[in-house]
């Protein structure tokens, strides 16, 4: 097992269970005060720790826990979760109860969103080639329904953003599949990153829909987190072959946001040498900004694609009233000019909503739920 990311762990050795301090998991809110040894197929248990948050301590023998990486392995090989407490295969009874102890099933009255339980699907990593010959990876939890819903990370962000992974968890729990991919030129992923891209990443996701198409898909939604928030609304506008689109904190106006993110010594540095470094506190170069992709990105039309969506195309806008990177006016201004649009504002949330993800993505997955029995 080796730790892959904030929250990410992935198997290799299914037959070889492991004592782990759980504050190696960075989301995690359990605090360690001992563990056990480790199990190497024999006997033994592992044992966690009580939690500062309300966690009772969670026992359970071996022969579930190697039980369960054995049959996680036999389907994939190497089985990837999304998570942060335990994973032990993903037997559906262990992912929606909480943690088997033999044939009992222990439960959190207090587990929190960063600590959800993976998903009762099977996590494979699938690479998708674009348009342009860029392989994109992405990971799909599969229910074995051939509804799948398409999840599209934000700015710099990936297919591991925690807020993609509450919603993706309840989608899954929920029966449906899920896919979440990084765009070209982020995470995993082939290609270049740069500052504009919308319609580039527009393409990936049509590569990403054709490819699961062609694998006898059906894709239920698409939904997308701030950039990613753009990107479905600019393919529905395209494309239009998806009937429910979800926009989580969107940008409408492409034209706000430089001046605050590089400021006016950065701007006139672009302007003046056609391209900008941005770097952290540190000074370590983070990503370049070019006069081209900045041309790119306010030449993005929101305002066209919005009023060229279809009326058949069921829209959901969820924005946090609190947002302090896309300010709430920009729902507004998405719901003033899509034909077939709901709005939802979550009071007091802010544009990660951390402390509202799953209430987020309760909301996302009623919209879709209701959508599909009007099909």
């Amino acid at each position: 097992m080796r730790w892959a990311g904030a929250g990410v762990m992935e198997w290799s050795a299914p037959k070889f269970a492991m004592a782990h301090n759980l504050q190696h998991l960075s989301t995690s809110p359990l605090k360690t005060v001992g563990s056990r040894s480790a199990l190497a197929g024999g006997g033994g248990t592992w044992s966690s720790p009580a939690s500062d948050r309300g966690l009772g301590a969670v026992e359970f023998g071996h022969s579930s826990c190697a039980r369960g990486w054995r049959s996680s392995s036999a389907i994939l090989g190497d089985s990837i979760c999304v998570g942060s407490v335990v994973a032990l295969g993903f037997c559906p009874a262990v992912s929606r109860g909480g943690i088997r102890r033999g044939e009992q099933i222990v439960t959190s009255a207090k587990m929190s969103e960063a600590s959800i339980v993976p998903p009762p699907g099977i996590a494979k990593n699938v690479t998708i080639v674009n348009h342009v010959g860029e392989k994109l990876v992405g990971v799909i939890d599969d229910t074995g329904s051939k509804e799948l819903c398409i999840l599209c990370h934000g700015f710099r962000s990936s297919k591991k953003s925690t807020t993609l992974g509450v919603v993706a968890s309840t989608l899954v729990t929920a029966g449906f599949s899920s896919f979440r991919f990084d765009f070209s030129g982020n995470g995993e992923s082939e290609g270049e990153f740069a500052y504009g891209n919308y319609w580039k990443e527009v393409e990936d996701l049509r590569a990403a829909i054709e490819y699961w198409r062609g694998q006898g898909r059906e894709i239920t939604a698409i939904i997308g987190h701030s950039k990613g928030g753009n990107v479905v609304i600019l393919y529905a506008s395209k494309y239009g072959d998806v009937s429910t689109v979800v926009n989580v904190s969107g940008r409408f106006d492409l034209n706000i946001g430089q001046l605050e993110r590089f400021g006016e010594a950065g701007m006139k540095k672009l302007e003046q040498e056609g391209f900008l470094d941005v770097k952290d506190k540190a000074g370590n170069v983070e990503y370049r900004v070019t006069l081209k992709s900045l041309e790119d990105r306010l030449s993005t039309d929101m305002d066209g694609a919005s009023k060229a969506i279809s009326k058949d195309c069921r829209v959901l806008t969820v924005h946090g009233s609190q947002d302090e990177i896309v300010k709430i006016e920009n729902a507004n201004d998405f719901a003033k000019r899509i034909p077939n649009h709901t709005l939802r504002v979550f009071e007091g949330a802010n544009h990660n909503y951390e402390g509202d993800r799953k209430k987020l993505a309760d909301l996302v997955l009623e919209f879709i739920q209701g959508n599909v029995s009007k099909m």
